[in-house]
């Protein structure tokens, strides 16, 4: 299925990344610094267009992998901005939609978990696991690009596990928009 918002965001950060790449060719000199973020936004274009969120080189202990977190440490910085920016995140960091279940934005602690959490899932693709929430609780992954669902066949393991699970389950995206 392809979903048209998608397509326009990974096809804008291939146009920033070749504009970038054109402003560092034309000024030269000091102004290669900037093919960095350059590589940075067109990485993050090719994963909103077909390679998915592989490109963020997040593992199944939601720690990130030093070489793609280098590579989009420009986007990384601005993502991590605005979840910090007044406003931008969630004010409240989670909301039971249903008796044990949910659902919210990334923690910056362990300690913003629901009380009596036993399963956090993990839907973000750009962030390390919140300190703490592998000593607190069972930790699962799903990395999932932002503003977009994991496919049926990628969450059903994850589904079945929450489904099965005791205990309360906190399920999370970076900035628990559209809860």
């Amino acid at each position: 299925m392809t979903d048209p918002s998608r397509i326009r965001f990974g096809w804008a950060q291939l146009v920033l990344g070749a504009g970038l790449f054109a402003a560092a060719f034309w000024l030269g000199g000091p102004a290669w610094i900037v093919s960095w973020p350059a590589t940075s936004v067109t990485a993050v274009g090719l994963g909103y267009l077909g390679l998915g969120p592989r490109v963020f080189g997040k593992r199944p202990d939601g720690s990130l992998a030093p070489l793609p977190t280098l590579v989009l440490l420009p986007y990384h910085v601005v993502a991590w901005l605005r979840l910090r920016l007044p406003g931008r995140a969630s004010r409240t960091a989670w909301n039971e939609v249903t008796p044990g279940l949910f659902l919210g934005r990334r923690l910056t602690h362990a300690s913003e978990l629901p009380p009596g959490t036993r399963l956090v899932v993990d839907l973000t693709a750009e962030f390390r696991v919140s300190p703490g929430v592998r000593d607190q609780c069972t930790y699962r992954t799903l990395p999932t690009l932002d503003t977009l669902a994991p496919s049926i066949d990628a969450a059903r393991g994850i589904v079945e596990e929450a489904a099965g699970h005791e205990g309360p389950v906190y399920v999370h995206c970076a900035a628990g928009h559209g809860r």
